[in-house]
């Protein structure tokens, strides 16, 4: 007699045996171990040796007991996910929600998925981490939306098309700032810097053969050697001898120029000097 619907197993008819019942290959033993026997095939053994045959409803219980996962076909425990953490990830769409901080060595995201709470990507060796964002967006390449202040409208978008580095608008219908590959940041509209006064002291006037030492920097145009384009400038060298504060030098030991400042002071110069050559005129009709 089969298990039931609802997996209970009854012994064959003739089952439980009364007192005097004879015991006989056709009438009893046979029947009843067969059934029993087929019963048994029908589990599964503890020791592994046989697998379902269907799916195995877990009727609102769990399993318990059980080790970290290994390979992509196995269970992860919650300790697992927990604490020591996942490094596969599905190229589906889906969902993670986390109230923690997600640590990973490199995450790579196809699609839609969604990181709710603290994206941290840390390494403790000098190996550099990458966080990939491969979906394409409307406009071409990857793209990063970037939503603050627990408002739901995108504050900005930041992607990458044709190897330009862009930041868009929230109506994704124009580029303020773009950075190439060959280093080459436009903005549609300016950069500004801080320079409120009460940010400052010390205040000290630029030297009295300012111009005439200003005329000695290097100067014009060149050919840059990484890009092989033709571009104009001053020596940064040959600036720092004059103007050293307009000059800044890097952890690899290159020169900057930080030519917003420089050029400022300088046309504020040349002010200072049509102003003072305009008043000898004047005096002198």
């Amino acid at each position: 007699m089969p298990r039931d619907g609802s997996g209970n197993y009854s012994l064959p008819a003739g089952n439980p045996v009364v007192t005097q019942t004879t015991i006989s290959s056709s009438g009893w033993a046979n029947p009843t171990l067969s059934d029993i026997a087929s019963a048994l095939t029908g589990s599964l053994a503890r020791d592994g040796q046989s697998v379902p045959t269907a799916n195995l409803p877990m009727g609102n219980f769990r399993h318990i007991g059980c080790t970290d996962g290994q390979n992509t076909n196995e269970y992860a425990t919650v300790n697992q996910i927990q604490t020591a953490g996942l490094t596969l990830l599905g190229a589906s769409a889906g969902t993670i929600n986390t109230t923690k901080s997600a640590t990973t060595g490199a995450l790579t995201v196809n699609g839609n998925e969604t990181i709710n709470g603290e994206l941290s990507v840390t390494d403790t060796s000098t190996s550099a981490k990458t966080v990939t964002i491969t979906n394409t967006v409307a406009a071409g390449g990857a793209s990063l939306t970037l939503v603050g202040n627990g408002s739901t409208t995108p504050s900005k978008t930041i992607h990458v098309q044709g190897g330009v580095f862009m930041i868009a608008n929230d109506a994704y219908s124009a580029n303020p700032l773009t950075l190439t590959d060959g280093g080459t940041l436009t903005v549609s509209s300016g950069i500004t810097v801080s320079s409120d006064e009460r940010l400052k002291t010390d205040w000290a006037p630029a030297a009295d053969d300012f111009l005439e030492r200003m005329s000695r920097v290097l100067r014009g145009t060149f050919t840059r050697i990484s890009s092989g384009e033709r571009s104009a400038g001053v020596g940064a060298a040959s600036l720092r001898e004059v103007f050293p504060e307009a000059v800044l030098e890097g952890p690899d030991g290159y020169l900057s120029v930080a030519y917003g400042q420089a050029a400022l002071v300088l046309a504020l110069e040349l002010t200072d000097e049509v102003l003072r050559l305009r008043a000898l005129l004047e005096a002198a009709k």
